[in-house]
């Protein structure tokens, strides 16, 4: 018997757990084989110039902006109050005390202020507390 079907017959017999184990592990295995000097250094990615070039306007939000990039553009000011409306409406439903929660999201999202910066492939001009409210806003909005 071939060593691929003696181990598929034996990875179908395993029970449930087994078969988990093995999975995560062979994940594990897999993704510590990844050569991270080829992965992204960052994960929101700004279109290339070039592309945006054939068709700019296919690149720019109309209606919401999501993020940093295009923050404080006029026409997408009226959303803007729609998020705080989907703050509160959440905060509102919420069993604790909602200033509480909204509190600490806050902070949590100050403590990863590197780490979402880290996320952007090109500089982000807001100062933390403006980039920790834009980003508990279009959380609660998204």
């Amino acid at each position: 018997m071939t060593e691929l079907v003696k181990n598929t017959k034996q990875f179908q017999t395993m029970g449930e757990d087994a078969n988990l184990k093995r999975w995560k592990e062979t994940t594990k295995s897999l993704l510590d084989a990844v050569d991270n000097l080829y992965c992204q250094p960052y994960s929101i990615c700004v279109v290339p110039e070039e592309l945006r070039k054939q068709n700019e306007s296919a690149y720019e939000p109309k209606v919401v902006s999501i993020g940093p990039r295009f923050k404080g553009k006029r026409e997408l000011q009226q959303m803007e109050e729609i998020k705080r409306r989907c703050m509160l409406c959440l905060l509102s439903r919420t069993k604790g005390d909602g200033t509480k929660i909204l509190e600490t999201c806050m902070r949590e999202m100050l403590e990863l202020d590197a780490t979402v910066r880290a996320c952007y492939g090109e500089e982000i001009k807001l100062n933390k507390y403006d980039l920790a409210q834009l980003w508990c806003m279009t959380a609660v909005f998204s």
